[in-house]
């Protein structure tokens, strides 16, 4: 089935995030049903949701997340690379402000609601 194949990739993806390696399989196959795929290519860039309770995991590639700036330079708030939660919103903090994610080389963000 095209559906099962597309969940044991988000599990293998899911499987590279440091803070979900201490997980039991039977949860992280939750997470899997529940996470959606953003394919990136290099220099592509999307804004984060904010109005959502979500985590973004970057599972391959490299990717500045910064804030636009109309009157001046972008504000670059981090390089993440691929294993690592880009943004989290609702769990611990709400930030007001939209951030955009860049892909440096083609990435892969899962988005966990």
């Amino acid at each position: 089935m095209i559906e099962d194949a597309l969940v044991k990739e988000l599990e293998c993806l899911l499987a590279k995030v440091d803070i979900l390696e201490p997980l039991p399989t039977e949860e992280v196959q939750r997470l899997a049903l529940r996470s959606t795929a953003v394919r990136l290519e290099a220099s592509e860039a999307i804004t984060l949701e904010e109005d959502r309770e979500t985590l973004h995991l970057l599972t391959s590639g490299r990717v500045r997340v910064h804030e636009l700036n109309a009157t001046g330079p972008d504000l670059t708030i981090s390089l993440v690379e691929e294993g690592t939660v880009v943004r989290q919103t609702g769990f611990a903090v709400r930030l007001s402000r939209a951030w955009h994610v860049e892909a440096l080389l083609p990435s892969t963000l899962l988005v966990l609601g």
